[in-house]
């Protein structure tokens, strides 16, 4: 019986071993898969934050050149009156 335990120690330590690597092999498989997803998140964020910030520049091109028209600047006197 003590022999048998003698050749059962490091064939468990083996396969512990082995199990050990599996698992952190694993492990390390979600984390990039986890930060594959969230970069692809943020960069539609940055995306989509971009073509927002276009809209908003060309907005605010289009409303600087009415406040700066004369005609606007006539309206605004005529309703003072």
């Amino acid at each position: 019986m003590s022999g048998n335990i003698v050749f059962l120690i490091p064939i468990v330590a083996i396969i512990g071993g082995i199990l050990l690597s599996a698992y952190k092999a694993n492990l390390k498989a979600k984390s990039t898969d986890n930060a594959k997803n969230i970069s692809e998140q943020l960069n539609k964020q940055i995306t989509q934050l971009q073509q927002e910030l276009a809209e908003v520049k060309e907005r605010t091109a289009v409303l600087e050149k009415i406040v700066t028209s004369q005609d606007y600047d006539l309206k605004n006197e005529i309703n003072s009156l």
